[in-house]
């Protein structure tokens, strides 16, 4: 079948929207860049990781978990690894219905 190259039910073509520019923050920005942390955000992650690295130093060394506690992570792996090479049904989750239309009738399919 040839490739039609008028438009398409005669819907208008899609409006090409200027790229931005890096650093402009988009339309009505004033120039000003933003950024994915906060200060706030960035304070609290610097105060936790100052944490997790002093408080080993000074707190006394724990007594070893129980066993059982120890299987929970491998109990999470073979799960995950469960769950990667059992396979899906992929037919079964997908549908799909044509519309019924008759001989003389136009489809967009």
């Amino acid at each position: 079948m040839a490739a039609h190259t008028g438009r398409a039910g005669g819907r208008k073509p899609p409006r090409r929207v200027p790229a931005a520019r890096p650093g402009s923050g988009g339309p009505g920005a004033g120039g000003t860049t933003t950024t994915y942390l906060g200060a706030e955000t960035t304070a609290l992650l610097a105060c936790v990781t100052a944490t997790l690295l002093v408080l080993p130093l000074l707190l006394p060394p724990l007594p070893p978990p129980p066993p059982f506690v120890l299987l929970v992570p491998v109990a999470i792996f073979a799960v995950l690894l469960l769950l990667v090479l059992v396979p899906s049904d992929a037919r079964a989750a997908v549908t799909v219905a044509a519309p019924a239309t008759s001989p003389g009738s136009s489809s967009y399919l």
